[in-house]
């Protein structure tokens, strides 16, 4: 939401909103079973169906973005999908919907969409019409992380389309040329190097056994709406910050940091003060030339 105007056309939200929001509505979003048979009781809602129902959540997004639809985000966006009738990746994209019309659904039901993540909460259809009004497509979508885990990934292939096809959005570069991108790939942490399981332990389990989350505590569990958990996870978040800039061994699949690479506070201002430049040069060189800009900072 972010990306989405309000009434005076400035973003809905700013970035220091999201963590109140979050503290605010996740209790609401993802209510907690009670008592000691809570386990239990989870256990076997998340057999039966969604462990969630999603209403506050739909409500909440709906509200918020009411009929603002994909062309009206104040940045061009990609947001991944999947669609559990045609079995295929739906990639909503604010450079897509220039050729494929249909695809400029409603933001609130694009959000639901890829927030709708499989055993917590329940897939979303809608239908959207083209243009014109003629031609309508029926969408059924969950979250686009079961085929598209690394969401950067597509926005590179995004720009990288543009590049082949010479938008005037984008100073002239070799598609493949990707020291020009400047991009910041934002996850949910790792486990990785926990190591807890063997073949010898997991050749033993059941469906049960397997569908129990294999990571480390509440902590690492996002959905735990409690006071405590959501102060730890803004903890994290915090400490997070102060830890050196890693990247990931592509051999050992662990994060390292990287020599001089300062910490990820320094990075992140880094980058934004790059994003400011760089908009400041394009604003500056399309009031002299027009649509076509040119980026000194060599960055697209």
């Amino acid at each position: 939401m972010i990306s989405a105007p309000n009434a005076s056309n400035r973003p809905f939200f700013a970035a220091k909103d999201i963590v109140p929001f979050y503290l605010e509505h996740s209790p609401k979003i993802f209510p907690q079973t009670r008592g000691v048979c809570a386990p239990v009781v989870d256990l076997m809602k998340a057999l039966k169906g969604p462990k969630y129902d999603g209403k506050y959540l739909h409500n909440l997004i709906s509200k918020n973005l009411g009929g603002l639809k994909l062309h009206d985000t104040l940045t061009n966006v990609v947001i991944p999908t999947f669609d559990v009738k045609k079995l295929q990746p739906i990639i909503f994209s604010s450079y897509q919907i220039k050729t494929s019309t249909v695809l400029d659904a409603q933001l609130s039901d694009i959000c639901i969409s890829t927030s709708a993540a499989p055993t917590y909460f329940p897939a979303h259809s809608f239908e959207n019409k083209n243009e014109q009004g003629e031609d309508s497509e029926e969408f059924n979508l969950i979250d686009g992380g079961i085929a598209v885990n690394n969401p950067a990934l597509v926005a590179i292939s995004e720009v990288t389309k543009q590049i082949i096809r010479q938008n005037l959005d984008f100073d002239p570069v070799k598609p493949m040329d990707y020291n020009r991108f400047l991009v910041i790939s934002i996850g949910t942490g790792s486990n990785r190097s926990e190591q807890k399981y063997s073949a010898k332990m997991t050749s033993k389990w059941g469906i049960i056994s397997w569908s129990i989350t294999t990571t480390n505590g509440d902590v690492a569990s996002v959905d735990v709406a409690t006071d405590e958990n959501l102060k730890k996870l803004v903890e994290v978040g915090q400490n997070l910050l102060k830890k050196p800039v890693s990247r990931l061994n592509v051999e050992t699949g662990l994060y390292e940091p990287i020599k001089n690479g300062g910490t990820n506070e320094e990075a992140l201002k880094r980058f934004a003060k790059l994003l400011s430049d760089e908009k400041k040069l394009r604003e500056s060189n399309a009031k002299v030339k027009g649509p076509i800009v040119g980026a000194s900072h060599g960055l697209v």
